[in-house]
């Protein structure tokens, strides 16, 4: 199932309410993708909404959440739909776009790094996080120790363009574990534009 809003600038943490009600009852789904890109209107409130229809996909194999410039988004919305993501035990694909979500900080991304590890099976992951001014080498840190345990990953992109305020030790500590990751095939890590990576 795939429903795209992109900058349906009426549509409010509501109108996501109606979207989780209606997920609870498609307990066989097994590909989902949602984007609300641009919904400047959407709340935390929204993506608990969200997350509370995610609760009885338990086939679910595949995963896409756009939730890119979404100014209200918090670290606390990235907790509910990250927490959500260790109860899919089949789930072989996960993207989560949040480019743009300027008030998600280190600690978002944190509770993804934490939860991305329980997913023993996934072989695809898409992670977008262009213009989150606010994430540090922290996030880079955690998110390398979280993939080093993905022992079936085999397709990897992250997008941290624009992060200014990532470092050489941030990406030098991402990097050392992707060696860990014998399974991998593709790699697309894009770090443009951030002027604490020296040449």
């Amino acid at each position: 199932m795939s429903l795209d809003f992109y900058c349906c600038l009426q549509i409010t943490s509501e109108g996501l309410g109606h979207i989780g009600r209606s997920l609870k009852s498609l307990v066989h789904l097994k590909k989902l993708k949602l984007s609300f890109t641009g919904c400047f209107q959407i709340t935390d409130t929204g993506l608990y909404y969200i997350r509370e229809g995610l609760e009885s996909l338990s086939c679910l194999k595949n995963l896409s959440l756009g939730l890119s410039q979404l100014p209200q988004i918090t670290d606390c919305g990235v907790l509910y739909i990250s927490h959500r993501l260790k109860t899919f035990p089949f789930l072989d694909q996960i993207e989560l776009l949040l480019s743009s979500c300027r008030r998600v900080t280190d600690e978002g991304l944190r509770y993804i790094s934490q939860d991305l590890k329980y997913l023993t099976k996934i072989q695809g992951v898409r992670l977008f996080c262009f213009e989150l001014r606010k994430i540090t080498d922290l996030s880079l840190l955690a998110l390398g120790e979280s993939l080093k345990g993905l022992h079936t990953l085999g397709d990897l992109d992250l997008d941290f363009g624009h992060c200014l305020r990532a470092t050489d030790e941030g990406l030098g500590g991402l990097s050392k574990n992707l060696k860990e990751l014998g399974s991998l095939e593709y790699i697309r890590m894009n770090f443009s534009d951030r002027r604490q990576i020296m040449d």
